[in-house]
């Protein structure tokens, strides 16, 4: 009995933190909205987007990438406008199989007519609908983790389903919250590209 109301309790709070995907909201920051279009026992998720608007850069540093958009929402920008932070920040890697040469971090943008960027290594960009094949996964995520979780991801999908050109790294948490943080790696699902 114990045993079953246990299970039932777990069951209903995963039910729970799943509604909470795709509505455009996590943990009280914007987030781009989508539908879940197949949950898979392998692990991962296809997810439909709607069409999104970005801000981005590109660059070799993670660290000097994040401050030019950070900067960007803070009011650099041809409005001197500051923009509230959102979820994900979205880092676009390619190529997919060797070490990346490309690198280009994404800030979602909530609304469609946003402010010139005053960097020229700022600009502004936007992602028609696409469908993404999604693996979630816990923990502070470096290199190792993101490389592990993107080779699983790739084997349950398939190479016949995904885009190989590139992937993408999504991460969700501020890095000082510790516990039950949100990270994704990306394969554009084949017919899609952004």
């Amino acid at each position: 009995m114990i045993q079953s109301i246990r299970i039932f309790t777990f069951s209903l709070l995963i039910a729970l933190v799943m509604a909470q995907d795709g509505s455009g909201k996590y943990n009280g920051y914007d987030a781009p909205k989508y539908k879940v279009l197949e949950r898979s026992t392998k692990g991962y998720e296809l997810r439909e987007y709607e069409e999104t608007n970005w801000v981005a850069t590109i660059g070799k540093t993670k660290r000097g990438m994040f401050w030019k958009l950070f900067r960007y929402i803070m009011g650099n920008n041809k409005d001197g406008s500051r923009i509230d932070m959102t979820v994900p920040v979205a880092i676009k890697f390619e190529p997919m199989e060797t070490t990346p040469e490309n690198i280009t971090m994404h800030f979602f943008l909530p609304k469609s007519n946003n402010p010139t960027p005053l960097d020229s290594q700022v600009f502004l960009t936007s992602f028609p609908k696409f469908k993404v094949y999604v693996r979630r996964y816990t923990g502070f995520s470096g290199e190792q983790q993101q490389r592990t979780n993107l080779n699983m991801l790739k084997m349950a999908v398939g190479r016949e389903n995904y885009n190989t050109d590139y992937y993408f790294f999504s991460g969700y948490d501020s890095p000082f919250k510790f516990f039950n943080r949100r990270n994704e790696v990306w394969l554009m699902a084949k017919q899609t590209t952004t």
